[in-house]
């Protein structure tokens, strides 16, 4: 496969030891809160809707949620809530329009999410047509499947981050067939690592499948980095979890760019879609165990400069 630092190079972030020391100069963006879960509330992942709908996994429980910030649904509503035999929720994937692809942990196993069909009463925050859920397959090899990045939405064609082996697998959706696509030293864990988790985050920019051209490359070692986005310029925003900071990263340049106990866990991030909010990084977090609930919170990055 060829591929894009977005896929390997930065991978090899989220792999990273000591945090080094080049960061630029420091900026501190106000870290907002739309909504806060319940103490034990484990917010994964999350992708944005073209109408501006936020859909949003949950670790500790197998359920997907939706708000809708601009529409003032801030008090998450369920889409869907799997059976008890999934332990929770994973990374989630956008293909074609309003069609997603979620994972279940537990029994590992991806479901397709048909947003189409789904409608919600605005004015009494109740669902009024349920999307349409169906299971693509199960996936008994995988160790702990984490991140997810669509490849190719032409031929239904996802990658997903399998932490505990250091794999990344390629699952055909329109099949339900799939095969370990890449793994090496950089999708492995770090002998000083102290999870012993491996790859996380995937993304892809400006990339398309075909051979690989060369070893994956690492473009920087940095700590705790759970997930990370990419702004529409092409700069990177990490999310350290265990840090509670998001930092951006230019070349081998990290900069810190916010800073609050909101962060805490701070899982994974994705930028608004509409013109109102395409600046506006929407995050999701684990908060602390045992003593206060995960968030799906936001940050306003105009300031940063950040729209190619």
């Amino acid at each position: 496969m060829r591929s894009s630092t977005g896929i390997w190079g930065l991978r090899a972030i989220l792999l990273g030891g000591a945090l080094v020391n080049c960061l630029a100069t420091n900026t501190s963006l106000a870290v907002t809160s739309i909504y806060q879960g319940a103490t034990g509330t484990w917010y994964e992942n999350l992708a944005v809707r073209a109408n501006g709908q936020i859909l949003v996994s949950r670790r500790d429980s197998p359920i997907l949620e939706l708000i809708d910030p601009a529409g003032g649904l801030r008090n998450p509503i369920a889409v869907t809530t799997f059976s008890s035999d999934y332990a929770g929720l994973g990374g989630i994937s956008e293909t074609t329009p309003d069609v997603f692809y979620i994972i279940a942990a537990g029994n590992y196993s991806v479901f397709k999410v048909d947003m189409n069909t789904f409608t919600y009463d605005s004015s009494l925050g109740v669902v009024t047509s349920n999307a349409t859920v169906s299971k693509v397959t199960a996936m008994p090899e995988a160790g702990l499947l984490n991140g997810m990045t669509t490849a190719n939405a032409s031929e239904g064609i996802v990658l997903l981050a399998d932490s505990l082996n250091g794999w990344i697998w390629r699952l055909h959706v329109n099949t339900g067939s799939y095969s370990v696509d890449f793994s090496d030293a950089t999708t492995d864990y770090l002998n000083t690592s102290t999870t012993k988790l491996g790859v996380n985050g995937l993304k892809i920019r400006n990339s398309s499948l075909g051979s690989a051209t060369g070893a994956a490359e690492v473009v920087v070692n940095i700590s705790a980095v759970d997930d990370f986005v990419f702004a529409s310029n092409g700069v990177a925003i990490l999310c350290q979890n265990s840090l509670s900071t998001l930092s951006t990263i230019v070349g081998a340049e990290t900069t810190l760019i916010a800073n609050s106990t909101i962060l805490a866990g701070v899982t994974a991030g994705a930028f608004g879609r509409t013109s109102a909010d395409s600046e506006i990084l929407y995050l999701t977090t684990k908060g602390v165990t045992g003593v206060a609930g995960g968030y799906i919170a936001y940050v306003d990055t105009r300031s940063l400069n950040l729209t190619g």
